[in-house]
């Protein structure tokens, strides 16, 4: 049986999720990550809005600092 979908919408209207529902790139992401030490997947956080009308989606990532090894920063993208 597959894994629940766990998405999260919060009062701004936004969904936070780790994405590991889809295949591609989350998924990759995660499996390098994970390798690297990364104890947990990353958050994603998207939402929907209209820009000169026409609907977007936008979506933020963020790989925090890596805890053995402080030296590397935190990405935000």
């Amino acid at each position: 049986m597959d894994d629940p979908v766990l998405v999260v919408v919060d009062k701004q209207g936004h969904f936070h999720s780790a994405c590991l529902h889809w295949d591609g790139m989350p998924c990759l992401l995660w499996e390098i990550l994970s390798t690297a030490g990364y104890p947990h997947p990353l958050l994603y956080e998207g939402f929907n809005f209209i820009e000169m009308g026409v609907q977007r989606y936008t979506v933020m990532m963020t790989i925090p600092q890596h805890p053995l090894n402080p030296h590397w920063p935190a990405i935000f993208t």
